[in-house]
């Protein structure tokens, strides 16, 4: 940055912040720089301890009446019932994207009850 407001390189001039390299982090962001990774990108990341915990819970309390109604548009067929799915967890859950995860995370849970019973 040259400190103009105008141009190629404008802007305030800054030094750039080094971060720790941190290597299984920073490949698994894909990221392969000098810098590493920032610790903030790890927020959220599924370890371990934390899946375990997550199935536990999910054994003890079960499903919410949302995730009821997903699973019987699943199994109910009709005219296309993934993308009544859809539409449904899109209006519950707000977002496409976590709509289509939980879509395919109630498909496994419906599958792994039919593996069950068989």
């Amino acid at each position: 940055n040259t400190g103009i407001a105008t141009g190629k390189n404008k802007g305030f001039i800054v030094s750039k912040t080094k971060f720790n390299k941190l290597d299984k982090k920073s490949i698994h962001f894909g990221k392969s720089n000098n810098q590493g990774t920032k610790p903030s990108h790890f927020k959220g990341r599924l370890t371990s301890s934390n899946k375990i915990l997550r199935q536990v819970i999910r054994e003890v309390v079960g499903f919410t009446p949302y995730e009821h109604r997903i699973i019987e548009l699943l199994k109910g067929g009709g005219a296309n019932p993934q993308k009544r799915a859809h539409r449904f967890a899109k209006k519950r859950l707000g977002t496409h994207t976590r709509a289509q995860r939980k879509v395919v995370e109630m498909e496994k849970v419906i599958s792994s009850s039919n593996s069950n019973k068989n």
